[in-house]
């Protein structure tokens, strides 16, 4: 198997690895919440004195600042986040 191939494999993998635990989070919350939305809220968990800066997350969450606006906005609608 070439490194391209493995590259692939890898990306297919965690793509179904990723729809596993979407589908989790949807089971076992009373909230829909996306995979990243979980990521943000796992974040704040861990982060000291649960106080995070939202200028941090497009770094951990892999988007855009704009995103993470717009998802702390809809966090913020379902009472799960606020500033």
């Amino acid at each position: 198997m070439t490194y391209l191939e493995k590259w692939f494999d890898f990306n297919r993998r965690q793509k179904e690895i990723e729809s596993l635990l979407e589908e989790t989070i949807a089971q076992q919350s009373e909230q829909s919440l996306t995979l990243k939305e979980f990521y943000l809220l796992y974040y704040l968990d861990l982060a000291q004195e649960k106080s995070l800066r939202q200028i941090d997350l497009p770094d951990k969450l892999h988007l855009s600042p704009s995103a993470v606006s717009r998802m702390v906005a809809r966090l913020e609608a379902k009472k799960l986040w606020s500033t």
